[in-house]
Parts: C-alpha cells; sequence; structure tokens
C-alpha cells in the first residue's frame, strides 16, 4: 500500500478535476472542418471519440456501426 505521506507527483498535483475541460465536442469539430475545409453537417446524437481507433474497428467488424458522412474527425 503506498505511503499517504508522500507528495503528489507534479502531473497529478494541483489539478482542477471540476473545472470546465477546455475541449468541447463543437471546439473540437469546428476546427476539424476549418483545417479540412468541410461544410458544417449535423452530426449523430451519439458519436463515438476513440483515438486509436480500436473500438470502432471492432464495432465495424461486428457491423454494429457506420461511419457518419458528416464526420470530420
Amino acid at each position: 500500500m503506498p505511503d499517504a505521506t508522500l507528495p503528489l507527483p507534479p502531473i497529478l498535483s494541483e489539478k482542477g478535476h471540476d473545472a470546465p475541460s477546455a475541449f468541447t465536442p463543437e471546439s473540437l469539430l469546428r476546427e476539424a472542418r476549418r483545417q479540412k475545409g468541410a461544410e458544417a453537417v449535423a452530426v449523430p446524437k451519439v458519436c463515438l471519440l476513440d483515438p486509436d481507433g480500436d473500438i470502432v474497428r471492432q464495432l465495424r467488424a461486428e457491423g454494429r456501426v457506420r461511419r457518419h458522412e458528416g464526420w470530420v474527425c
């Protein structure tokens, strides 16, 4: 069991876990569209952000998802 008296490493200390995220879905999509010169189109109510693609690959292999034409990320 770790010693509770040891200080946290800098990467874990003084974090504002209750602060709002600096990254919002709206701003990520807006920036992706701007960079790719894509039109703003409505996206589905549920979207999956999967940076390394392993979840999407599995779901596609199972036929449970499909790519939305307006998704730029």
